[in-house]
């Protein structure tokens, strides 16, 4: 969804840009870097956003606390993060609160979203499966680097208990093609105030259907991804967009989703 998303925002400031999408096997990463430095600026994903880091001549230090990169400025060659920003846009949008956040799984979703929402004085509670503990002490560990005090705990994802403001899903489970899976029994809906699915396709998992069926508030992962996008825009040049657009540009890419997909 990547070069409609940005293709759009490109277009709302008059510009016609094309939007490449590179295939770069992780042994050709550091080969690749003189043609990436071409670029007047580009996208990271996975497996690279960690990876690239060390290419880089310098990074933000929100990119660097998290170890990811998703966003880099070739002048200069400096890489920034802007997961956190489409989770707090996507929440604000909803006027969601958070002091008090289940956040499922422990991978760079989670982790940007951990330590945003623990840089707000939020309590944290990472639900893991138990083959996935170790990682997730290691993430943990990291976390008390910046926040020795915050309230951190981990539950099994299996037999989750407590009530929590938000619940985010940093987990692919109810991703296509395995739209039917759940990553929490329904129950657990029960006990927090609003659903947050980082996942975008489908357009409504699982878990967000379930959530609805609840009466509970709801966030959608495509709201994450197009104002991550948005907030690349604002490194790059500078451009902010007013949530009118991106949520235009949200609904649209909710159809372009269902075209490609059916």
């Amino acid at each position: 969804m990547s070069p409609y998303i940005h293709e759009r925002l490109f277009a709302f400031k008059g510009e016609k840009v094309i939007y490449d999408v590179l295939d770069i096997p992780p042994d050709f990463l550091a080969g690749s870097i003189p043609m990436l430095k071409a670029y007047d600026g580009f996208s990271v994903t996975i497996p690279h956003k960690s990876a690239l880091i060390p290419f880089l001549d310098s990074i933000d230090q929100r990119a660097l606390r998290q170890g990811s990169v998703n966003t880099v400025v070739t002048d200069g060659f400096k890489g920034f993060s802007t997961d956190a920003d489409g989770f707090l846009m996507a929440l604000k949008s909803k006027n969601t609160d958070y002091k008090s956040v289940l956040c499922l799984g422990c991978g760079g979703a989670s982790r940007a979203v951990g330590f945003e929402v623990l840089s707000k004085n939020a309590s944290l509670t990472i639900a893991v499966r138990k083959q996935s503990i170790e990682k997730c002490d290691i993430m943990i560990s990291d976390f008390r680097k910046y926040f020795p005090d915050a309230n951190i705990n981990i539950d099994d994802i299996e037999n989750i208990t407590g009530a929590y403001n938000l619940l985010f899903n940093g987990t692919p489970v109810g991703m296509y093609p395995n739209i039917g899976g759940m990553p929490v029994k329904s129950n657990v809906l029960d006990n927090v105030d609003c659903v947050f699915d980082a996942v975008y396709n489908p357009n409504e998992t699982e878990l967000v259907k379930q959530a609805i069926l609840k009466g509970k508030k709801t966030v959608h992962g495509m709201d994450m991804l197009v104002w991550q996008a948005a907030a690349s825009h604002k490194i790059w040049d500078g451009t902010e967009f007013c949530r009118k657009d991106i949520e235009n540009i949200i609904k649209d890419s909710h159809k372009e989703l269902e075209r490609i997909y059916g």
